[in-house]
């Protein structure tokens, strides 16, 4: 609910995973937001242009080319790369700001370019603070929010 009124229905999993508004994304569970434009559609993924680069999303909802859009993902989604991964589909080097340990999991910052997205790793992971790394994020895993 958004003052009184009833933003989105679903089950806690659909809104959770599916929901294609900001607000309802905000509000259940934390995420990350990273603005563009909807460039191309390749197949069953539409391609956004970023200010971390060109993002790729599986097409769950329509957003022509040059529409203004947001990209979600959830920080549980973002998968460190080990080795020199310098290339590929959702592929991004940033460097690890913070880094804390929750018990179960790591939870830290990592900034890519100008952008600072939060992501939540295995505690076996071995990252450190200040480490330049690659990340991650499976097209399937990602939201387009439209605006």
């Amino acid at each position: 609910m958004k003052s009184g009124r009833i933003v989105e229905m679903g089950t806690p999993w659909e809104i959770y995973f599916n929901s294609d508004k900001r607000f309802v994304a905000d509000f259940i569970g934390r995420a990350n937001f990273i603005e563009g434009k909807a460039a191309s559609i390749e197949d069953s993924f539409i391609m956004i242009d970023s200010a971390i680069g060109p993002i790729a999303c599986e097409k769950k909802i329509a957003a022509a080319p040059g529409r203004a859009v947001t990209v979600c993902i959830r920080p549980e989604f973002i998968r460190v790369l080990k080795g020199d991964h310098k290339e590929g589909r959702n592929i991004f080097r940033g460097r690890v700001e913070s880094l804390v340990f929750v018990g179960d999991a790591y939870e830290g910052e990592i900034r890519v370019g100008e952008t600072l997205l939060i992501f939540r790793i295995e505690p076996t992971t071995a990252v450190r603070e200040g480490e330049e790394i690659a990340l991650h994020f499976d097209p399937h895993h990602c939201s387009i929010l439209l605006n």
